[in-house]
């Protein structure tokens, strides 16, 4: 992935990964972990490298995702 992230989702849909949002962290000390709305994507039969994709309009972790007619991804809940 192209961010380090922990409490995120992930998707397999139609031969591609998604990871969408979790947390982000630098690991410093003291440093509280940072909410992401960021998205990335893999095709797994094409060229197997990390692409930044639309950012969702909130931040999330640890949410739940449903898909939708094997074309869309709906994400809902976390925090």
């Amino acid at each position: 992935m192209l961010l380090k992230r922990y409490g995120h989702i992930s998707v397999y849909l139609n031969s591609i990964v998604y990871v969408i949002g979790g947390f982000g962290h630098k690991d410093l000390p003291h440093e509280p972990p940072v909410t992401l709305n960021a998205c990335e994507r893999m095709n797994v039969n094409a060229e197997n490298k990390w692409n930044h994709i639309s950012s969702m309009n909130d931040t999330r972790a640890f949410c739940s995702y449903v898909t939708f007619n094997s074309q869309y991804i709906y994400v809902f809940g976390g925090m």
